[in-house]
């Protein structure tokens, strides 16, 4: 039995490469890593063009993070990871809205200026044996839901057709930033949370940092009017008795 992480922030371009995705993709693999004891073998990082990420004094290595890329690294795990494997996805990153032969779809940008729909994400993921945590933090990921994926619990930032957003300072995506923090004990700087932690379930995670999210209730921004409502959704599994 092995637990597995795949953090992947594609960016699509220079232009688009905010400084949210790497911090996003650190604060897990930091998490992982010293709180978790996922080995750092079993933690891929898809990044941009495979640049480096500097946090907290510490260089993270990565791979470039292009549709061919995300695909390759998919079928990897479903030719290695067992059904007593557990695998963790965390999609940081720009999402997108496209428009198929099928109707609409949401999709997650790769740096080659390219795109992963959600139905050829779901049918990668769906044939991968291990129990399967996915976290989408991008724009639209609660599209994603609309797909059925066996052995998972699926959470989004959003609900379907909705923007993701950043904290206020830009620095990490919000409902990620509540989240991973959840499991940290604390937010960064040793920061205390909002609430205990005893339960250290994946549900109680979502719950905390849907409650934290400081969208949670409709606000007006420059005239415009946003607010963020964060979903889960499982199968197969029971987000009450499982963690990171």
């Amino acid at each position: 039995m092995g637990n597995y992480a795949l953090l992947f922030a594609g960016c699509y371009n220079e232009k688009n490469l905010y400084i949210r995705y790497s911090r996003d993709i650190a604060y897990m693999y930091e998490v992982l890593r010293d709180k978790y004891n996922y080995s750092t073998d079993n933690i891929e990082i898809l990044y941009s063009d495979g640049r480096s990420i500097l946090y907290n004094g510490y260089t993270y290595y990565t791979k470039p993070a292009c549709r061919n890329d995300i695909i390759n690294q998919l079928n990897h795990y479903i030719n290695k990871l067992s059904e007593s494997d557990k695998l963790l996805i965390m999609i940081t990153n720009h999402g997108g809205l496209e428009i198929t032969s099928v109707g609409k779809k949401a999709s997650i940008y790769t740096w080659d200026q390219n795109y992963l729909l959600q139905t050829e994400f779901a049918q990668l993921v769906s044939q991968i044996r291990a129990k399967k945590i996915i976290l989408f933090g991008q724009c639209y990921g609660g599209n994603f839901l609309d797909e059925n994926i066996p052995n998972s619990i699926i959470m989004s930032a959003n609900f379907k057709d909705m923007l993701s957003y950043s904290l206020n300072d830009l620095t990490y995506d919000e409902f990620l930033f509540h989240f991973i923090s959840y499991f940290n004990g604390s937010y960064p700087g040793n920061l205390s949370l909002n609430s205990s932690n005893d339960d250290l379930s994946l549900q109680a995670a979502f719950n905390y940092a849907k409650n934290n999210d400081s969208k949670r209730n409709p606000i007006n921004v420059r005239g415009k009017i946003i607010y963020s409502v964060p979903l889960i959704k499982f199968c197969d599994c029971d987000p009450r008795l499982e963690t990171i």
